[in-house]
């Protein structure tokens, strides 16, 4: 499979896969940018994490762009996995792999925070409980037909970056799940309510 995940969000999935079944083929992130107080520029968490693993990377500034596909195709992927990416994957590469669709761990119960925040919008909403959703990636953001779904409650006084660190690794267990299913035929597809979905846009200062 190909891994598209850029965050330490991400990291928890990349390493299970890494250690798991199913081989990675390749590993997908951002282009390195400047980080930190020093400002010096340096590898995302999830391309640190595949280079100490030897693994083959690709950096983009475009994901979509005629080369990547290329340098992919070469790979012969049967699957892809996406867990917080970062940029819109355009239908060239979504049905690159020979399965012909990549699926994709989201941090929310689909269709509820569908969008690039749906961690704190499950708590500036006061949900009680959130979780992961395995889905098919699809051009419609956080659309697709879910695969599965693991629920966590949320803790009366737990922040953000307590929550998004239980999630990094409860989506690591679900994904794992999901590839099962898929590898071994098991898998269901269920079609989301659209007139159930909310939006977690990106958080702006304000929100804060």
């Amino acid at each position: 499979m190909v891994f598209f995940g850029t965050p330490e969000f991400a990291v928890p999935t990349l390493r299970s896969l890494i250690a798991g079944r199913h081989e990675v083929v390749a590993v997908v992130s951002q282009p390195d940018r400047r980080r930190g107080r020093g400002r010096k520029t340096s590898p995302s968490p999830v391309a640190r994490c595949a280079l100490d693993a030897e693994l083959p990377i690709l950096r983009p500034e475009k994901v979509g762009s005629p080369d990547v596909a290329e340098q992919l195709n070469a790979c012969e992927p049967d699957l892809g996995v996406v867990v917080a990416f970062g940029q819109f994957l355009p239908r060239r590469i979504r049905e690159l792999p020979q399965l012909g669709y990549l699926i994709n761990g989201h941090a929310s119960l689909l269709p509820r925070h569908r969008g690039a925040a749906p961690i704190a919008h499950a708590i500036l909403a006061g949900d009680a409980e959130t979780g992961i959703s395995v889905m098919r990636v699809e051009k419609e953001m956080d659309a697709g037909p879910t695969a599965l779904m693991k629920a966590t409650p949320i803790g009366e006084h737990e922040t953000c970056g307590e929550l998004t660190a239980r999630l990094g690794e409860l989506t690591a267990v679900a994904i794992a799940e999901g590839l099962d299913a898929i590898a071994d035929g098991r898998v269901q597809w269920t079609e989301q309510d659209d007139a159930l979905a909310t939006l977690a846009p990106k958080i702006e200062r304000a929100d804060a």
